[in-house]
């Protein structure tokens, strides 16, 4: 239903929200890197037999392709992460929630340069939008942005990348 819908975009926007916190909170204890490294394991232990599963569901494996987008997807990913984990380290959670939220801005850019698609006008309009958020963010000056969110701001176009990666490792996939 559309009640159940709203309910579950909420939930995730919350989880999303809340995930920053966990994030930079861990800043205090352990590296950027480590913590990408222990996220990137449980990940793995979760997905690995799944992927085997699916794998066996299929008679043959994926195509060349396949591999050379999902490498590519992957160092978006870990680039990303790296800019937005580092980032986190002097960023505020507000500021860095909203500011990796800039890939869903980059991601039709990223689709045009992939696909020669150009981004439809009202694309162009939240783009301008979401920069005007960001100088307002940084106290109406791009100077008051701080280091950290500098290096988020960075990882926005990764994470678009990153989407777009997927998306073409998934077709290719098939």
């Amino acid at each position: 239903t559309r009640l159940q819908a709203e309910l579950l975009l909420l939930l995730t926007a919350a989880l999303w929200g809340f995930a920053f916190v966990m994030q930079k909170s861990a800043m205090t204890s352990v590296a950027p890197l480590t913590f990408i490294a222990a996220r990137a394991a449980v990940s793995m232990l979760v997905l690995v037999p799944l992927a085997v599963w699916e794998a066996r569901q299929k008679p043959t494996g994926p195509p060349a392709q396949f591999y050379a987008l999902t490498a590519l997807a992957a160092l978006a990913f870990a680039s990303g992460s790296a800019l937005q984990q580092t980032g986190l380290m002097t960023a505020t959670v507000t500021s860095a929630s909203f500011l990796t939220a800039l890939y869903a801005v980059c991601t039709p850019f990223a689709v045009w340069i992939v696909f020669r698609a150009p981004p439809a006008a009202i694309v162009w309009a939240a783009a301008a939008l979401s920069l005007v958020g960001v100088w307002l963010l940084g106290g109406a000056t791009v100077s008051a942005l701080s280091g950290g969110d500098s290096l988020v701001v960075l990882s926005a176009p990764l994470w678009a990348v990153h989407i777009v990666l997927t998306g073409l490792a998934a077709q290719a996939g098939r």
